[in-house]
């Protein structure tokens, strides 16, 4: 896990579990807008699961999260990340690759953008942000991570 802590931004609310988070920003970043309906389904679910990549069971569990809904994005700061969707929430469910009993998540409420941010202890500041329309017409500052999200340093 990247040290000094993760902040989670949501536009509706925001579900945190796991480890725990600074709750203000020091320097709040603006979410990119989003023209999706939050009622709207994630499209992220149409994308098939990796099996190289499942959700780990102890998260899934821990969780409450069926790892049908799960669907895995990549590697970001030694975590694989993974976006969730189930009963009306969008989460992003970060699990250490050396240890998957450590995990965090965040979400918001309907399928709303949301972001995850680094605390401000780190050296390297950095803001993650789920975006239900997809990366694929990003402004100039931000770099597609996934088809689902895109990240900026700060």
């Amino acid at each position: 896990m990247k040290p000094g802590g993760l902040v989670v931004v949501a536009i509706a609310a925001a579900v945190l579990s796991g480890c725990a988070v600074p709750t203000a920003l020091a320097d709040p970043s603006p979410l990119l807008p989003s023209e999706v309906s939050a009622d709207s389904p994630p499209a992220f679910l149409d994308d098939p699961i990796d099996p190289e990549h499942p959700l780990p069971d102890e998260v899934a569990t821990s969780f409450n999260v069926d790892p049908a809904d799960a669907r895995y994005q990549g590697e970001w700061y030694g975590e694989g990340l993974y976006l969730s969707g189930t009963n009306g929430t969008v989460r992003l469910i970060g699990v250490d690759l050396d240890d998957p009993e450590l995990w965090h998540a965040g979400g918001g409420l309907g399928n709303s953008p949301f972001a995850m941010e680094s605390g401000d202890t780190t050296d390297d500041e950095w803001m993650l942000q789920y975006l239900p329309q997809g990366t694929a017409d990003l402004p100039d500052g931000w770099t597609a991570f996934s088809p689902w999200l895109a990240s900026r340093d700060l």
